[in-house]
């Protein structure tokens, strides 16, 4: 009998690589987003240090100028803030994407997969079939053989 060959192997071996780039797509999303939320805790920390800085000037009563540039910075750090919290959910956006990329890849090459473990289960069956078959010529033959043997010793005791 042949070798087992899966007909669909081109579209296994595409499968397994269209899940593994989904995979690291997603691992890829996944460090962007930490970088992301790095970089908010860092302006997050910028910020409340501007607020301390502007609280400061405020209650020691400074002269206007101060207080107004320390306002002004404090403006700039939360309109800086604002964009980072916005990369991260940005960032959020695009790891569910990509999980969700990543688990339609997944079930595709599943099914790829389920199809290639059937064929091989049938391709056993057929396998032990024609095993079984050819042992049954092989002993069938050899109790013909054994039977003519004993045919012709008896033949020749008489």
């Amino acid at each position: 009998m042949k070798p087992f060959r899966f007909n669909l192997q081109f579209l296994r071996t595409l499968r397994q690589r269209q899940e593994q780039q989904a995979m690291e797509a997603y691992a890829r999303t996944l460090q962007e987003q930490r970088r992301a939320l790095a970089e908010l805790q860092r302006v997050q920390g910028e910020l409340e240090a501007a607020w301390a800085d502007w609280h400061g000037a405020v209650t020691e009563g400074c002269v206007a100028g101060v207080i107004a540039q320390a306002q002004r910075y404090f403006q700039t750090v939360e309109g800086r803030r604002q964009q980072a919290a916005q990369r991260v959910k940005q960032c959020e956006r695009e790891v569910q994407s990509a999980l969700q990329s990543m688990l339609v890849a997944r079930r595709e090459r599943e099914a790829v997969d389920a199809f290639f473990e059937n064929q091989r289960l049938a391709y056993d069956r057929e396998l032990q079939r024609e095993e079984r078959k050819l042992l049954d010529d092989m002993a069938q033959r050899r109790a013909g053989t054994a039977l003519i043997w004993s045919a012709e010793k008896a033949a020749c005791d008489d």
